[in-house]
């Protein structure tokens, strides 16, 4: 089922996960899940994509995103393991009910519920499907799971053998869930989002900016050091308790400006912002 690599990778993520959930786990959860997960996996529902992608390990990571980048807890991720079993009959929503609880089972059925809208709509570019997934999902959680889904997919998109699949996953992403998660806050994820959409549908302009960002790097940080110098001096000098912090605009972000106005990189001079919370 696992190759030697992805068995290291799967024990070390479950680890990771168990610390974060295990505060917010019912006593009996990890019993339950794992009699569960065992009867899943002899019926082979989480075998390979035809990407060769092992399904339980993009589940794991799916769970990880959710969990340590979104901050879902408990039943979420619990739905989110359980959802293909279900949604390949392997497990029934009573069963879920009734060996974990009702909310558990209500997330499943409205994933359930969002998976058969992209069944039947493929307008993901249109205002209309953002209302309708939004209607459909009636629960911020569902919309948060997809998200990490994306994410997780993105991330993994070189291990996409098909080049029009990953182009065609990246334009969903940019137009549906990019704005999804800077319409919720996540705003670290979407700039990941809309920088992996960039890599996948523009790898050229991308590589370049990429090296661009790159070649500057050391006098940038140099500039950074000396402005933040005597910044830092003087809340030191009045005992002022503050954090501040430094970073890049994204490739993604350089690119937009450079269309938006029509400039070349070496006309970006925002390239990077401070930051003082006190």
């Amino acid at each position: 089922f696992f190759t030697e690599e992805e068995k290291k990778q799967f024990f070390s993520k479950y680890k990771q996960l168990l610390r974060h959930l295990y505060s917010f786990l019912k006593k009996e959860d990890l019993s339950k899940m794992k009699e569960l997960m065992k009867r899943v996996v002899a019926l082979d529902c989480y075998g390979r994509d035809k990407n060769g992608i092992n399904g339980l390990l993009r589940n794991i990571d799916t769970a990880l995103i959710a969990t340590t980048e979104i901050g879902l807890k408990r039943t979420s991720v619990i739905a989110l393991l359980l959802y293909r079993p279900v949604m390949k009959k392997i497990i029934t929503l009573d069963e879920v009910k009734t060996t974990f609880d009702a909310d558990v089972t209500l997330i499943i059925s409205r994933l359930l519920k969002t998976s058969d809208l992209y069944a039947r709509n493929t307008a993901v570019d249109s205002e209309n499907f953002h209302k309708l997934l939004f209607s459909f999902a009636e629960d911020v959680r569902v919309i948060l799971i997809m998200i990490a889904d994306r994410l997780c997919l993105m991330r993994l998109g070189k291990q996409l053998k098909n080049d029009e699949d990953r182009k065609r996953l990246a334009t969903e992403v940019s137009y549906l869930y990019a704005p999804l998660a800077h319409r919720l806050g996540l705003y670290t994820i979407k700039s990941e989002l809309e920088d992996l959409c960039m890599k996948y549908r523009f790898p050229q302009q991308y590589a370049e900016i990429t090296q661009k960002l790159n070649e500057t790097e050391a006098s940038r940080q140099e500039f950074i050091s000396k402005f933040n110098a005597p910044i830092i001096a003087g809340l030191n000098r009045d005992n002022i308790n503050y954090e501040i912090s430094g970073r890049v605009k994204s490739v993604y972000s350089i690119w937009s400006k450079m269309q938006r106005k029509q400039i070349p990189f070496e006309e970006i001079y925002d390239l990077f912002a401070i930051r003082i919370v006190f």
